[in-house]
């Protein structure tokens, strides 16, 4: 857990305990409470991306590190705060109403500032048309998350040989199995 995760529940958990100052909590409530508040604190269900590397916002913004430093320099809105999760400012971007962007509120609409951030978060669009998040529909994972399922399901197929194995009454040992090399094991 990043200082910054430690910080986020210190701070969760000093805002439950002012609020609730008569209730006891015994160290087993608080650590249901912490699982409770870190579960439901992904705003996406999925970890996969179509947007890895250099997309700054979490692999979920269709704009990339320079753009997104453009616009910061064009808007004044500091950019880079748009990972954080305990953030105070809202989505900065509309992509499917992009003049309505809450980014460019600030700007002149006649200013070549304003143009070109717009522009930019239209550019950010079109990306997001041709590969969308994963809460889209045609959505397709980046391909560090193909291999990573890939990976996943390599050990799932190992888990039910030695599953059936067990069932069955025979002896399985790890050393039977080829290490996963990227392509699905042999049969």
């Amino acid at each position: 857990m990043s200082a910054e995760q430690v910080a986020q529940l210190t701070d969760r958990e000093k805002a439950l305990r002012k609020k609730h100052k008569d209730i006891k909590l015994s160290k087993e409530d608080l650590d249901r409470i912490h699982t409770w508040l870190d579960l439901n604190g992904v705003y996406y269900p999925e970890y996969l991306t179509a947007y890895p590397g250099d997309h700054a916002t979490s692999g979920r913004s269709p704009l990339d590190g320079r753009q997104l430093g453009r616009l910061q320099k064009l808007t004044g809105v500091h950019m880079g705060s748009l990972r954080r999760h305990g953030r105070k400012q809202g989505p900065q971007f509309s992509f499917e109403r992009s003049e309505l962007s809450p980014c460019l509120q600030k700007l002149d609409k006649n200013s070549a500032q304003y143009k070109e951030a717009l522009a930019i978060i239209k550019a950010g669009a079109e990306t997001l048309k041709k590969k969308p998040r994963c809460d889209m529909p045609g959505f397709v994972p980046c391909a560090i998350d193909r291999r990573r399922m890939d990976r996943r399901a390599w050990y799932e197929g190992v888990e039910r040989q030695f599953k059936a194995a067990i069932s069955e009454g025979r002896k399985r040992y790890d050393r039977d199995i080829e290490p996963w090399s990227g392509a699905k094991e042999k049969q």
